[in-house]
């Protein structure tokens, strides 16, 4: 059997000092009341959203957007056929002068 640390009853007390000094900072953190209300932290929430839209840096489809699903999927394909369009890739039909035309 290991023998004990000189120290032991030492290092006893101080573990029992730290916890009852954690429990009396719980129950000083639980019995406190709270100075912002849920209120008002809601309509702070909702003044961000609203200007984050204003601003439209809301992603599409994200809530609060104003875009449902039937909506991305509109905006998807009109995305789509305007990258396949002739005058989206330019006069030149989507070839560059350096890819074998004649100039």
């Amino acid at each position: 059997m290991p023998k004990p640390s000189m120290n032991y009853s030492v290092r006893k007390q101080e573990a029992f000092r730290i916890a009852q000094e954690n429990l009396r900072l719980l129950d000083r953190i639980v019995h406190t009341r709270s100075v912002m209300s849920h209120d008002v932290l809601d309509r702070g929430a909702r003044d961000q959203r609203k200007f984050l839209r204003q601003l439209g840096t809301r992603p599409i489809g994200e809530p609060g957007s104003g875009v449902g699903a039937a909506g991305r999927q509109k905006l998807t394909m009109q995305r789509r056929l305007r990258s396949r369009s002739p005058r989206a890739r330019g006069a030149g039909g989507g070839r560059s002068p350096r890819a074998g035309g004649s100039l």
